[in-house]
C-alpha cells in the first residue's frame, strides 16, 4: 500500500506533463524543490508500472514525382 506522500507525489508526476510547464516551472508554481520532484520520479518510475513515455514524431517527406507518360 502506498502511503499519502508517496501517491500525493505520484499525482503531482501525473499532472505537470498536462500542465503545460517544464518539470522547473512545474515546482516553481507548486513551491516544490525540484530536486525532490527528481528523487520522486526516479523513485516511482523504478518501483511501479508508473513509466515515462517519450513519443518521437516519423519525418515523412514529400516528394515530387512527374506524371508518369502514356503507358499505351
Amino acid at each position: 500500500m502506498q502511503t499519502n506522500r508517496t501517491q500525493q507525489w505520484l499525482d503531482l508526476i501525473r499532472q505537470q506533463p498536462s500542465s503545460g510547464l517544464n518539470i522547473q516551472d512545474f515546482c516553481l508554481q507548486n513551491n516544490l524543490a525540484t530536486s525532490t520532484f527528481y528523487k520522486y520520479l526516479k523513485q516511482l518510475t523504478a518501483q511501479s508500472s508508473f513509466s515515462k513515455v517519450t513519443i518521437q514524431a516519423e519525418q515523412v517527406t514529400h516528394q515530387n514525382m512527374a506524371e508518369p507518360e502514356s503507358i499505351f
